[in-house]
């Protein structure tokens, strides 16, 4: 399932805030400029899409989580998927062009808007993996009366970054643009993926990445906090 219309809805204020302004201290005028032109770029240039197949989850006698013929060894998974009776699994991009821009821009010695312009997308893909969460809980899991886990995805919570090609052969994201590198890293560089556990309310996992991570300095936690987001 391919999703093309996902939001890519964010604004200089929440752009801002994650740079650490706030009413009580205020952005230089140079800067709320910048800003401004990064949300225009980034709206212009970022084209969220998503792609995830659903399937059923079994455990292995080892420990390991099978879905839809793929094998995932990560403790982790194996805990989050627990209560689960389905797993989406799932790749979201914001497409090449962003990437590329920040690229030229930081080429051309103008650092400040290359860093704005990764920083906003970084806002867009997060926004708009959020209402992919939301689309996938309507679609798959309301209809059977379940519930969905927070997101996972390789990398997070160590789990291994090399079942990244576990789940890039379950769902092809090169479908929507999404390639792999020999590390096991996305191409476009604003591209996720992950795995959202579905089942009964009560039995599924309910802790997010970053209520199991002892990191209190992350930037993926402020941007999520500052989108609304509680963690």
């Amino acid at each position: 399932m391919i999703i093309d219309d996902l939001p890519n809805e964010i604004d200089s204020d929440m752009l801002l805030r994650l740079a650490g302004y706030s009413d009580k201290r205020p952005a230089p005028p140079r800067l709320v400029e910048a800003a401004e032109r990064t949300i225009e770029r980034t709206h212009a240039l970022a084209r969220p899409r998503a792609v995830y197949e659903v399937h059923e989850t079994a455990a292995a006698e080892d420990g390991s989580v099978l879905l839809g013929g793929g094998r995932f060894t990560g403790k982790i998974l194996a805990k989050v998927l627990g209560g689960s009776d389905l797993a989406a699994v799932y790749a979201a991009t914001l497409g090449p062009e962003l990437d590329a821009e920040s690229s030229r821009l930081s080429g051309q010695g103008d650092v400040l808007s290359s860093v704005l312009l990764d920083t906003a997308g970084s806002l867009v893909l997060g926004k708009a993996s959020i209402t992919f969460i939301q689309r996938v809980f309507s679609a798959e899991a309301a209809p059977r009366g379940f519930a969905v886990t927070p997101p996972f995805g390789p990398g997070q919570c160590r789990w291994d970054l090399a079942e990244q090609r576990v789940l890039f052969d379950l769902i092809a994201p090169s479908r929507i643009g999404i390639t792999l590198t020999d590390t096991f890293l996305m191409i476009p560089k604003k591209s996720v993926s992950g795995i959202l556990g579905i089942g009964k309310p009560d039995s599924v996992f309910t802790k997010t990445p970053c209520q199991i991570c002892d990191r209190k300095d992350c930037p993926g936690r402020s941007m999520f906090e500052i989108m609304g987001v509680s963690l």
